[in-house]
């Protein structure tokens, strides 16, 4: 039986987010929730692995003292080191971990994760004897995150091995892209089943030793991915299908706010005298709306900030009203970037301010959250209905359902389309705001 060790590398030093570690969030530092979420998976451990242990391995003192106070273990490591994999390589080195112990990576700025991956990666480990590495991929849906170079993808073998991660689109389908010239097509090849990784991992000791001694590989510093490093040295990185969506972790001032707001909803759903019932239906008024598109860059914006003066100018300012995209964009750095410059013109023009809106997932806990969850066309409510609980179905609701008069079923995504498409997405989202107003609150 190999003993599994999860590992949390954790840093002060962060270029976009100061002190990140330590910031409050929902009433403790951020870098407790990991080793909160951490400590919870341990004790939930199958028999088999009974035997893991918790370590933070950090460079600095202040991040040592968070861990000792929780009674975690602490690895003290280098400062210079450039990867969290580094800093593991480090503390492999110093407590002695025979080569075939499984070190499974939970990043300290990841408060977030499901223990289902956690132990779906672990046991795609374990599960292949030839194998260096694990880690997780999900099914890649629009051609938005296909062609975006914030997305990695990956391409496994029939053996369920990865044969390379990518940020380009890969596999790339050359007779449905020629047909299409110069502009790709609106969707996906049907036999086409791209993949996204998703960067969650778990090594044996021994290819983290030899990845820290390893130079950098040409294609990693092309691609800025450092698994290509393992690849190139003919490591076998086994790639299993995650069994939930990962949501995002903490790497700017908006992801700090993001996951206030889950981990606070979290909190208050806990408590007895205040809990929700999320699975029954109520005859309550809604307290929250979460409107949702594909890319969260034009639709789901323009309906979030009329939403949201229209709950205002009829006095219900404490609604809370949110916007996410199913397959929300990012930057190559993984932040959210801002609505499409057309929806801004538009928003302008309706005396609605855009500027500050920035893109965002929907996640798992989304689903609970919020009393009503819209979205703009069939498409992404087949989206959400793939990932949300059977038994929560019941919040999702297309925009239009609540404008029947209008005869319209979707509000189409005009992000393909020009400015005429964009004013008619426009007109439809304000019939369908209007009509859910109507329709909830009787304004």
């Amino acid at each position: 039986m190999s003993l599994l060790v999860v590992a949390i590398p954790a840093r002060l030093a962060s270029t976009r987010l100061a002190n990140k570690p330590l910031l409050a969030i929902a009433g403790k530092p951020l870098l407790q929730h990991v080793i909160e979420r951490a400590q919870r998976f341990i004790q939930t451990l199958p028999a088999d692995l009974a035997n893991a242990e918790l370590v933070v391995a950090t460079d600095d003192a202040k991040i040592a003292a968070l861990a000792e106070r929780l009674q975690v273990s602490v690895c003290m490591t280098d400062s210079q080191h450039a990867t969290g994999s580094d800093r593991l390589a480090e503390c492999a080195a110093q407590r002695g971990w025979p080569d075939d112990t499984i070190v499974l990576n939970l990043q300290g700025d990841e408060p977030l994760v499901p223990a289902s991956c956690l132990l779906a990666v672990v046991r795609a480990l374990q599960a292949d004897s030839r194998a260096s590495i694990a880690t997780l991929c999900a099914p890649i849906q629009h051609m938005q995150e296909y062609l975006a170079h914030s997305c990695v993808k990956v391409v496994r073998r029939a053996d369920g091995r990865a044969l390379y991660f990518s940020r380009a689109p890969i596999p790339f389908a050359r007779d449905a892209f020629a047909a299409s010239a110069p502009l790709p097509p609106r969707d996906l090849p049907e036999a086409l089943r791209p993949l996204r990784h998703v960067g969650l991992y778990a090594y044996r000791v021994r290819a983290l030793r030899t990845l820290a001694q390893a130079p950098m590989a040409s294609m990693e510093r092309a691609e800025s991915l450092e698994q290509l490093r393992a690849l190139a040295l003919g490591f076998e990185i086994v790639v299993a299908d995650a069994p939930e969506a990962i949501p995002a972790g903490v790497d700017t001032p908006e992801d700090l706010a993001r996951v206030q707001a889950i981990l606070q909803s979290r909190a208050e759903t806990a408590k007895p005298a205040t809990a929700i019932n999320i699975t029954a239906q109520s005859a309550a008024l809604p307290r929250s709306l979460l409107m949702v598109c594909m890319g969260n860059i034009c639709r789901s914006p323009l309906s979030w900030a009329y939403a949201q003066k229209k709950a205002k100018s009829a006095g219900w300012a404490e609604l809370d009203i949110q916007s996410r995209g199913t397959h929300a964009v990012k930057t190559r750095q993984g932040e959210g970037v801002a609505a499409d410059l057309r929806a801004q013109a538009i928003a302008r023009a309706a005396g609605l301010d855009l500027k500050l809106h920035r893109t965002s997932a929907i996640s798992a806990k989304d689903f609970e959250s919020f009393d009503l969850i819209i979205a703009h066309d069939q498409r992404n409510l087949d989206d959400l209905k793939a990932q949300c609980p059977p038994e929560l179905h019941d919040k999702l609701r297309l925009l239009m359902q609540f404008a029947p008069a209008s005869n319209q079923t979707e509000v189409p995504d005009p992000y393909q389309g020009d400015h005429e498409d964009f004013i008619r997405a426009w007109q439809l989202i304000k019939q369908g705001v209007d009509g859910l107003f109507k329709s909830q609150f009787g304004v």
